[in-house]
């Protein structure tokens, strides 16, 4: 109870704190209320007109965002990394830059200074007072950014970042080289000004340009982590649930001869009854009290984590409020599970319990009634489960969703289970079998009355199942990303140059010895303003095209387009319509003439495919592809970087070595849970045990009189741990890799299978020794106890 108490309180609190601040100041995510994003510069014109709009209140500032690449003396490649260049005096209007040492961003920022991630300080092996060259120029590092609330508001969330002065990049040359660089216009309006009247005034001065407000986007970035977060704490929460219900049933069979004694000397049954609520009551007081601070724990911890990438503040005592209340919830869902334990005290019978021996032979709870009550406190725990996961994830859907599929887990755990038990069952029957009777009678005792090693091997395979995808989901993420990207491990990519350098580019890199080949891909990034002639209305809709050719010509002789699948379906387009676009002051109407299920390595440039012939070559823009003999990459990039300092220059281990640190990230938190399951799974089976100490107690002064020595007798009881830790890896693995592959195929849209042997085996040995700890804990004790003190009961 405590354990899961702890995981579902300690991320409902840590999601209320994340809700909260994103809630409560989103502008610090856009750092402005409006903003427009457009690839021109700002033209006076253009900065004249936002000065008016001062004259109401406005308030404006031009922030620009490039990539290019970083080198320091102490580094011996050059490193891609995204500038971020601001007005260090206005910028941000919302939120707060947190910088260390601490100071303000203008305090930092000066013509030649710059201030950066920690992922650069690691990544060129600099510190703090160092010199590093961004785009060719010296900047000194002022100060390393701790976090920045408008990071995911771009491009620049991921991998090496800066941010430097208007006037630093001015001297960077950037933008005189004419890479492809893009400007954010941000607007912070007076009060009273509606976000309609900014946006209004943005799109008159910038046509061509993609608006943004302070509500779009980044809600559905951090409910999507939240989410991550829930659904493996409400998995914790589950997996205690049913440790409960087994602890609960063995405590209440366990009372059994206690409460037919007090029945024989008058107690009725809802005072029996009542004398089991009140001690699961103190049960359940003690697991709130000690699941609450480890609950602060894991809040403390997931919210560590996330303060490497959000600005949110520390965890604070007055939210001992929404973890209480989320605990007391989680109890509440658990409260069901009483139900059959106070059936069998019900239709306690004296006289048959205390004539037989109870551990053999519980009361029945079947009858009509007893039928009905079960099945009416089962679907009062399943709503009460929808209800909590409802709490966790804001969506009903996802909660009904989630409870099906951890319903269809169990089962499936439970048939697997059932037929291993069957299967090894038999196997205690064959001749071979008898030849080594310690292993016989060790399996064998899986299968002994009240031992519900059944129960045991399906809520332990869950748990493990749980933390072998947690484990193994950021490297299959990271092995899938790294095999969709459309070039090789042996190539180079340069990001975004425009079509004056294309050709001497070509050129330069042909010369270059151990360059295989070049290929370069032309990309426009176009508005969509509307489907068909009736389908008018889309909104603010930016795409990325890649210019093709050889597409079949339409029959009314307008650019050839050819649409992903998904985005056909998204707009109800099909091969025919016409979609309108716009870029800069330039209409463009076109027609679908296919529509095709793209590879995932055609989807990483583009899910549209367009004739360009008729696009404004100013809108263009390009990205090369280099292939490169493997001893020559590093000697290429460096060549490459000398000759176009402003270029960024990046390789398929950049990629995903930024995927990998962030996806890490992300499973630190999720084991972080994932462990509170494993511990939930593993207090199931101590439970357990405990509770058969008395038949176990039993057994071993039988043996010990029959002549068994204490090493057979250690023996029997590892074997039959073992087996419980063997047969639940044995499950959890199938259950994980099925898991695996479906959240992938689903995310990368086609069948995608992750199966590595290497996580499936640690994860048995891993299961088997923790079990076989588990297991011996509440029985080890009893190894020391005499034959006749056993027998006669002292």
């Amino acid at each position: 109870m405590a354990i899961s108490v702890a995981s579902i309180s300690g991320v409902r609190g840590a999601a209320k704190v994340g809700r909260e601040t994103l809630q409560g100041d989103s502008r610090a995510w856009l750092a402005g209320d409006v903003g427009v994003d457009t690839i021109e510069p700002v033209d006076e014109t253009q900065a004249d007109a936002l000065d008016s709009a001062r004259s109401s209140g406005s308030r404006w500032t031009l922030v620009t965002m490039a990539s290019t690449m970083a080198a320091s003396s102490e580094s011996p490649d050059p490193a891609f990394i995204s500038v971020k260049a601001v007005d260090p005096a206005v910028y941000p209007f919302y939120g707060r830059m947190v910088l260390s040492p601490p100071q303000t961003l203008a305090e930092a920022l000066q013509e030649n200074t710059v201030v950066v991630s920690e992922e650069v300080l690691d990544h060129l092996r600099v510190h703090l007072g160092d010199t590093i060259a961004i785009a060719g120029q010296p900047f000194r590092i002022a100060a390393k950014i701790e976090a920045d609330p408008a990071r995911f508001s771009n491009d620049l969330g991921l991998g090496l970042r800066c941010i430097l002065s208007r006037q630093g990049f001015a001297r960077s040359g950037i933008e005189r080289a004419e890479n492809s660089v893009r400007n954010r216009v941000l607007l912070k309006l007076p009060d009273g000004l509606s976000l309609a009247r900014g946006k209004q005034l943005l799109q008159t001065l910038f046509p061509g340009g993609s608006l943004r407000d302070y509500r779009a986007g980044y809600r559905q970035q951090t409910e999507t982590a939240i989410s991550f977060l829930s659904v493996t704490a409400f998995l914790a929460l589950a997996l205690g649930a049913i440790g409960v219900a087994i602890s609960i049933r063995e405590r209440a069979e366990q009372c059994l001869p206690t409460f037919a004694v007090m029945k024989m000397l008058g107690a009725r049954s809802p005072q029996t009854a009542a004398i089991f609520l009140i001690q699961i009551g103190i049960i359940g007081a003690a697991a709130f009290a000690i699941g609450v601070p480890l609950g602060f724990f894991v809040e403390g911890s997931a919210l560590s984590l996330a303060r490497r990438y959000l600005v949110l503040p520390q965890v604070r005592l007055a939210e001992l409020k929404t973890i209480a209340g989320t605990a007391a919830a989680a109890l509440a869902a658990m409260a069901p599970v009483l139900v059959q334990p106070m059936i069998l005290i019900k239709r306690l019978r004296p006289a048959g319990v205390l004539r037989r021996d109870v551990e053999s032979h519980t009361v029945s709870t079947c009858s009509s009634t007893g039928n009905l009550v079960s099945r009416f406190a089962a679907g009062t725990s399943f709503l009460a489960f929808t209800a909590l996961a409802y709490g966790l994830l804001r969506s009903w859907v996802s909660a009904i969703l989630l409870v099906a599929a951890l319903l269809a887990g169990v089962g499936i755990a439970a048939l697997l289970s059932a037929a291993a038990l069957k299967g090894l069952r038999i196997w205690t029957f064959a001749n071979c079998a008898r030849r080594t009777p310690v292993l016989r009678h060790g399996i064998a005792a899986l299968c002994r009355p009240g031992n519900r090693s059944d129960m045991l091997i399906v809520a332990l395979s869950l748990t493990m199942a749980v933390m072998i995808t947690t484990f193994e989901a950021s490297g299959a993420v990271v092995r899938t990303i790294f095999e969709m990207l459309p070039y090789e491990r042996n190539s180079l990519y340069i990001a975004r140059f425009k079509d004056f350098h294309r050709e001497a580019l070509r050129a330069f890199l042909d010369r270059q010895p151990g360059v295989e080949n070049v290929e370069i891909v032309t990309e426009a990034r176009l508005d969509l303003r509307q489907v068909d002639q009736g389908q008018g209305g889309i909104g603010d809709l930016s795409f990325l095209v890649v210019c093709a050719t050889g597409l079949s010509p339409s029959p009314d002789m307008r650019p050839s387009l050819v649409l992903a699948e998904d985005i056909a379906r998204q707009f109800h387009a099909g091969v025919g319509s016409h979609l309108f676009f716009q870029a800069r002051d330039q209409n463009v109407e076109t027609t679908v003439v296919a529509i095709r299920k793209l590879a995932p390595a055609e989807r990483v440039w583009s899910n549209l495919k367009l004739d360009c012939s008729t696009l404004d070559p100013r809108i263009l823009f390009h990205q090369a592809v280099v292939q490169i003999a493997p001893d020559r990459i590093a000697a290429v990039r460096r060549a490459i970087t000398d000759e176009y300092p402003t270029f960024a220059v990046i390789t398929p281990e950049d990629v995903s070595g930024t995927v990998k640190a962030v996806s890490e990230d992300a499973m630190r938190l999720a084991r972080l849970v994932a462990w509170f399951a494993i511990l939930a799974g593993l207090t199931i089976l101590v439970a357990v045990v405990a509770a058969s100490r008395p038949t176990r107690l039993r057994e071993i002064g039988i043996l010990s009189t029959l002549g068994a020595r204490r090493r057979t007798i250690f023996s029997l009881y590892t074997i039959e741990f073992s087996a419980i830790g063997a047969l639940s890896a044995a499950i959890a693995s199938g259950l994980a890799c099925g898991l695996t592959t479906v959240v992938l195929s689903v995310v990368l849209h086609r069948v995608e299978t992750a199966i590595a042997w290497e996580p499936m085996l640690g994860a048995a040995l891993l299961s088997i020794t923790l079990v076989l700890a588990a297991g011996w804990v509440p029985i080890l004790h009893l190894m020391s106890r005499k034959p006749m003190d056993i027998l006669r009961g002292e």
